[in-house]
């Protein structure tokens, strides 16, 4: 297939150039610099630190995204050991670059949306290993839709912030009974020592609870185990048995529990989550045009 074959299978608002990890040490600063014809979002995996964007000073946490427009002065320190993906593309639709400098420049992901992300990461992998007519244009415009999804989520949580629901999705930081569970999740938790603690009857906890959240407290207890087990999948390289303990379950009832929830094993979670070490992918030919 010619070069011009290909580009013609390329999106045409918005075409990644470039996918790569990147293992940042302690204390490991990135100097000031610029980009002077693409856009960067760097999704930060785990870490944390500090990012500069042109005037503006952000914290860098794990599970963040930060997205750089093209010439935007930009530096990152990270104060311990972070690991971040870093997206590099190119808008070619005006409209759509000048609609999303209205929205924020950094914000946090949601599982699902770091799912999609890495979707995008595995198939250029895939696509550099082995070629597929329509593999580039898969991730072109799968990566846009992720991307419009970060910015529109992290509008509306920014809207959402001076008022009176949950101040992070998903963690109910305001709730006292979700905030108690939160800081639990490795006790072994059940419902009567949760009545206990708050002095109500079981009963009229399991009530506030489905008023506030939604949800039973152990149900809650439940999901936010299973939110934290893939995070520790992902991040760590603690076994299926550790984990397990850690988050107050049987190694067994841990790995029902996920296949159960998932679809897959823990295991296959994993493996499929974690990224190869040497992963710098180009998906331009013509990257280099791109400029630095």
């Amino acid at each position: 297939m010619t070069t011009e074959s290909k580009q013609l299978l390329r999106d045409a608002q918005l075409k990644m150039l470039q996918i790569a990890r990147n293992d940042y040490s302690e204390q490991q600063r990135i100097s000031l610099h610029v980009h002077e014809h693409y856009h960067q979002l760097v999704v930060v995996h785990k870490g944390s630190g500090d990012m500069q964007l042109n005037d503006q000073y952000y914290p860098v946490e794990g599970r963040f995204f930060y997205l750089i427009p093209p010439q935007s002065k930009h530096a990152f320190y990270f104060k311990e050991e972070s690991t971040a993906v870093d997206y590099k593309f190119k808008l070619y639709d005006e409209g759509l670059a000048h609609a999303i400098t209205d929205y924020p420049t950094y914000g946090s992901c949601s599982s699902d949306d770091l799912a999609d992300l890495k979707q995008w990461f595995q198939l250029s992998m895939e696509y550099s290993k082995m070629p597929e007519p329509l593999a580039l244009y898969r991730i072109d415009s799968g990566f846009k839709g992720t991307l419009l999804s970060l910015l529109q989520k992290s509008r509306l949580r920014t809207v959402q912030e001076n008022d009176t629901s949950r101040s992070k999705v998903g963690t109910y930081s305001d709730f006292p009974i979700a905030a108690y569970i939160n800081e639990h999740l490795s006790d072994k938790l059940s419902l009567i020592k949760i009545a206990n603690h708050f002095g109500f009857h079981p009963h009229y906890i399991i009530k506030i609870c489905n008023d506030h959240i939604g949800m039973s407290p152990m149900q809650y207890l439940q999901e936010k185990r299973l939110e934290k087990a893939m995070e520790y999948l992902e991040d760590t390289d603690w076994t299926v048995t550790e984990i397990s303990e850690k988050l107050g379950w049987t190694t067994s009832y841990f790995s029902r529990l996920f296949h159960q929830k998932k679809g897959i094993s823990p295991s296959q979670f994993r493996k499929k989550a974690v990224y190869s070490l040497r992963s710098d992918v180009w998906l331009e030919a013509d990257h280099a045009a791109a400029g630095q």
